[in-house]
């Protein structure tokens, strides 16, 4: 794998040294700039060749999210906040992943690998399952096209959550982390609804694998997961059993 160039934006000292600081423990990244002004890190950005960026959100004049809009061709984001009620905007950026303060390196490290898997899984030869062969579909598993145009076994009991990343979905399951060029909308339809619920645009969730709900972020297994306001009434319905 090559190395994965990164960029830090936080206008607080600290944050910096200690995202840095794990940087410089992961071999496969490696760290080509640090900015504290948001201003200024916009014409470094884009001068540089940037895989991966760790933003802030809460910074003076231009925060993260304003940031990040601002850019024609934005990299692969991590926001690294310690506010959590910014979530829902932030996924709805398409960022890889969304840290709270303080962040642990083992949340740290689970959040790099989702970029790190992205990199390995997704290939631009992939052909679109549709336009090949459909999925095959079963009671408890189906099977989908992934790298290497390999049919790759799902079990649904497995899945933790689905991810949408762009033209293609990212099955998070106990085991791995899979990718296929298929839809959310039809794996709603594969999946079955006693187990999994579109929590969001991007996610859908096994509800088997919840582990709490804080106001609008999911937390399951290692991640948290936003929640659309339009999908929290239902997903209480659904887990409280409240037929009301």
């Amino acid at each position: 794998m090559n190395t994965v160039k990164c960029f830090i934006i936080d206008d607080q000292e600290p944050a910096c040294q200690l995202i840095e600081e794990y940087i410089s423990k992961i071999p496969q990244l490696e760290l080509v700039g640090v900015s504290h002004e948001p201003m200024e890190a916009l014409a470094k950005v884009q001068q540089k060749h940037v895989d991966l960026l760790f933003l802030d959100i809460n910074m003076p004049v231009l925060n993260g999210i304003q940031f990040l809009k601002s850019l024609k061709n934005p990299p692969n984001t991590i926001f690294t906040t310690a506010y959590s009620e910014y979530a829902l905007q932030a996924f709805d950026l398409k960022v890889i992943d969304y840290l709270v303060k303080p962040i642990p390196f083992e949340r740290f490290v689970t959040a790099v690998n989702r970029v790190f898997d992205l990199k390995i899984a997704v290939p631009s030869e992939i052909i679109p399952i549709e336009n090949e062969f459909p999925e095959t579909q079963f009671t408890d598993f189906s099977f989908f096209k992934t790298n290497q145009n390999k049919l790759e076994k799902i079990n649904f009991n497995e899945v933790i959550f689905i991810e949408s990343h762009g033209e293609y979905a990212r099955f998070h399951t106990t085991k791995k982390i899979s990718v296929s060029r298929v839809s959310l909308n039809r794996l709603e339809e594969i999946f079955p609804k006693s187990n999994f619920f579109r929590v969001h645009r991007s996610f859908i969730i096994n509800i088997d694998k919840i582990e709490a709900i804080d106001g609008s972020l999911i937390e399951i297994e290692s991640y948290k997961i936003p929640i659309s306001k339009s999908r929290r009434d239902d997903l209480n319905k659904l887990i409280l059993h409240n037929d009301s």
